[in-house]
């Protein structure tokens, strides 16, 4: 954009983000992107920095809400760089890494929580996270269990095959434990 706001560059990542195509923005003032509230300041504050020199957004990321075509609203990532008299913009969609930190936070306090030992594997069977009723049941610590391989847990014949029926379900995505409700027998640190 221009020192005045005007959208003079615009790529197709862009058009797929926020909805608009090129000839929809270019030559229009970027506060169409914008919240009321930012858009009705938004003069105020390339006037500011042209006669301050004062940079708030340039050179930096900021987390912004911004409005797509459809009228919805987009949390992410803003960074603005200056080059000669124009200023290039990148925006990040967070959308996703905050549904999966939302995600996180929601496991984490299951896995705190439950009254059941709970424990998250990687494909390999790997332990990659532990919960407070397992490390007790179990009568190790999460240290001694994470990077462990799941079958530490488990009674010797199950722990044998265990490999082979994960390698199995990789290979043919045939559920024969998982999300089930199933009793087996444990193997405790003692």
């Amino acid at each position: 954009m221009d020192q005045v706001g005007t959208i003079n560059i615009w790529n197709r990542r862009a058009s797929i983000m926020f909805g608009y195509e090129e000839e929809e923005v270019i030559g229009q003032n970027v506060k169409m992107l914008m919240p009321p509230e930012i858009a009705a300041e938004h003069d105020e504050y390339l006037a500011r920095y042209l006669r301050t020199g004062e940079k708030k957004v340039i050179n930096n990321i900021t987390r912004v809400t911004v409005r797509h075509q459809k009228g919805n609203f987009i949390e992410g990532d803003l960074g603005v760089r200056e080059v000669g008299s124009m200023y290039i913009a990148y925006f990040r969609d967070t959308r996703l890494e905050m549904e999966l930190q939302r995600q996180v936070y929601v496991q984490n306090k299951v896995m705190m929580n439950s009254s059941s030992a709970i424990l998250i594997i990687s494909t390999k069977g790997t332990i990659e996270s532990v919960g407070l009723v397992t490390t007790r049941l179990f009568e190790y610590t999460e240290e001694e269990l994470l990077g462990k391989n799941v079958n530490v847990l488990m009674a010797e014949d199950v722990a044998r095959a265990h490999d082979g029926y994960l390698l199995a379900y990789s290979q043919t995505r045939v559920k024969k434990v998982i999300d089930q409700r199933v009793e087996v027998q444990g193997r405790t640190k003692s």
